[in-house]
């Protein structure tokens, strides 16, 4: 069936976003900071850890390195190489949304 490739290159994607290295590459360090107002105020206690340890609150901007992101641009590429109008995701999408 040809709809499978897709989901192969799909799987791949996904796959390659998992990698160390490669996912490594796509973070930054400042769109990683901690909340100051929550920030190692919880504490997580027994039974769930032997010794009480202060649990942290960091805020994660880094979008680009979520395997999501990678299936999205993906699939605006191929809806393009299909002959679809990027633009007609403009108009779909916020129908879809305020339903």
């Amino acid at each position: 069936m040809p709809g499978l490739s897709f989901l192969n290159v799909f799987s791949v994607l996904i796959f390659l976003f998992a990698i160390p290295f490669f996912n490594r590459n796509l973070k930054f360090s400042n769109l990683n900071f901690p909340l100051s107002s929550l920030h190692n105020l919880v504490v997580k206690v027994p039974p769930l850890v032997p010794k009480p340890t202060p649990e942290e609150a960091k805020m994660n901007l880094n979008v680009l390195a979520l395997p999501g992101t990678a299936i999205f641009r993906h699939s605006i590429f191929l809806a393009t190489l299909v002959g679809l109008l990027v633009m007609l995701y403009a108009y779909v999408i916020p129908g879809i949304v305020t339903l």
